[in-house]
């Protein structure tokens, strides 16, 4: 589940072969070089840019491109209150990758420069983020790798990109806690909590899936046990929402079976309270593994709420599709449906949703057609209730992975990865989708 970067024998059969085949069934990327540094959108701000609803916006801009240092994992949140998004990321520098953000404007503007979150002569990677409406300050998490030991740590961040607190917040923090990984993060509005949960690696093949509430900066409450692992299963990669309308988080993950080696995905409803809700749900359990799940609420949807789980299907060798499935407030399931189905591999979904509005936005890395040797960053809306989703768009990318994906501005959505240039080295990227019609302005 880690970044890879393409060898560069690759790029070079890669480019020997657009050479050499004069046509062939995709395009290479619309870009070679990196975009531009800036505003995502026209320089005149939205009154001047003309977008179809349901498209990207504008251009790929570069959010942060160290050279020397490759930048991953990014992930996004949204401020509603100063109309902005922080972006974090994995600064994967030799030994010591640090922990490091950037702010920026609702139109992609940088406001300031990159900071760090956390960095010294320890391992951090895998960083995720969640916004505190209440507080106006966000949560970062990530893993924390001393020696042989990982652990969850998180920092609080203000509104105005200040790390908060002398240290960093301990979050998995109970006995035998050491080998914890992937985590990802939730805020509860309601009662002003944040939910983290992690996979939680206690040997012989046996992980739990776990989570602890955070108020603030102080850990409250006892950790949470929300899937077991054992003989028969094994349990990880995480993802959590909160659904409003009901004060609770669905947790998402794979289950993987020691006897078969095919993961299926598995879903619990969790309190705002940390309380397990319901029982455990089986979203998807087939004859292909399923992996690496994503969710997003959608509180506007029906009574309760509905969410949306998305996640990589392994149909054959370099084959996955993204298929999702629908969960209501109330933890009945949906029928599942394909997202995107096309005949190569399709991977890395990252899934957010418009509060206002009955639809999601469903991000996903995908191979270009062969002989191409691209790696795309895609899109597409997805509406509730069995609507069929909208056209599958461009987003970015050339050698691009790990998507993360926010709602922004009156139905408009930020989408991020990390992306290597054919003659740069990897960074963050970003690009906006946009929902609504922007029309030109015109002064009589």
């Amino acid at each position: 589940m880690r970044a890879r970067q393409v060898w560069s024998i690759a790029l070079l059969i890669s480019v020997l072969l657009l050479a050499a085949v004069p046509a062939a069934a995709e395009p290479p990327p619309p870009r070679a070089d990196p975009p531009g540094t800036g505003k995502a959108v026209a320089p005149g701000g939205e009154a001047s840019v003309a977008a179809a609803a349901a498209s990207p916006i504008g251009s790929a801009f570069v959010i942060r491109n160290d050279p020397g240092v490759a930048e991953v994992d990014p992930a996004v949140a949204y401020n509603l209150a100063r109309r902005e998004f922080l972006v974090v990321w994995c600064n994967d520098r030799p030994d010591y990758p640090d922990i490091q953000a950037q702010r920026l404007k609702w139109d992609g503007t940088p406001i300031g420069g990159p900071f760090y979150i956390a960095t010294g002569s320890v391992q951090r990677r895998h960083p995720a983020v969640a916004y505190n409406s209440i507080r106006d300050e966000y949560l970062v998490v990530w893993e924390h790798c001393e020696w042989t030991l990982t652990s969850i740590r998180g920092r609080v961040v203000s509104g105005l990109g200040q790390v908060l607190g002398p240290s960093d917040i301990l979050i998995s923090d109970a006995p035998g806690l050491t080998s914890c990984f992937g985590p990802a993060v939730a805020y509860g509005a309601m009662d002003d909590r944040y939910l983290v949960v992690w996979e939680q690696d206690s040997g012989d093949n046996c992980a739990d899936i776990e989570g602890q509430l955070v108020r603030g900066s102080l850990v409250e409450g006892d950790n949470i046990v929300i899937a077991t692992g054992g003989w028969d299963y094994d349990h990880g990669n995480p993802a959590v929402a909160y659904n409003i309308r009901t004060n609770e988080f669905l947790v998402a993950w794979e289950r993987r079976s020691d006897s078969t080696d095919i993961s299926d995905i598995c879903a619990r409803r969790v309190s705002s309270t940390g309380a397990l809700l319901g029982t455990e749900l089986l979203l998807m359990g087939v004859f292909h593994s399923n992996t690496q799940p994503a969710v997003a609420a959608l509180p506007a949807a029906s009574p309760d709420g509905r969410y949306l789980v998305a996640w990589e299907m392994q149909i054959g060798p370099g084959n996955r599709d993204i298929y999702g499935r629908e969960v209501a407030g109330d933890g009945s399931i949906s029928s599942g449906f394909w997202i995107s189905g096309a005949d190569v591999d399709e991977a890395s979904p990252a899934v957010a949703s418009y509060r206002y509005a009955e639809r999601y936005l469903v991000t996903y890395q995908r191979s270009a057609d062969p002989p191409y040797m691209w790696t795309y960053i895609r899109g597409r809306n997805v509406p509730t209730d069995y609507g069929p989703p909208g056209p599958e768009k461009y987003i970015g990318g050339v050698q691009a992975g790990h998507p993360a994906v926010t709602e922004g501005r009156l139905g408009d959505f930020l989408v991020v990865y990390d992306d290597q240039p054919l003659l740069g080295d990897r960074g963050i990227y970003g690009r906006l989708w946009g929902n609504r019609i922007y029309l030109p302005l015109v002064l009589r």
